[in-house]
């Protein structure tokens, strides 16, 4: 038996401006989310040896659009889980 691939293309959509954003959308910084997310990672294992998916919610999407750099993320990803910044 043959298997069926199909592709999924997930769609952000930025209500409060009607701006569509799909996974090859890129930011300011010339980084799609998905890029900008690994880089965040990278940072924040270094830090805590965890990736953002095991830290409490940040505004991911929001830091993202508008150009934080992905340490900025990753200060923001500590401090939604009250990690003691003093430690960085």
């Amino acid at each position: 038996m043959g298997s069926n691939h199909h592709s999924i293309v997930v769609v952000f959509v930025e209500l409060s401006q009607g701006r569509e954003v799909n996974h090859m959308t890129k930011n300011e910084n010339g980084l799609t989310m998905k890029q900008w997310l690994a880089k965040v990672d990278v940072i924040l294992e270094g830090i805590c040896g965890l990736g953002h998916a095991d830290l409490a919610d940040f505004p991911i999407y929001d830091m993202w659009s508008e150009g934080a750099t992905p340490r900025e993320g990753a200060e923001s990803a500590l401090e939604y889980s009250d990690f003691p910044m003093e430690e960085i």
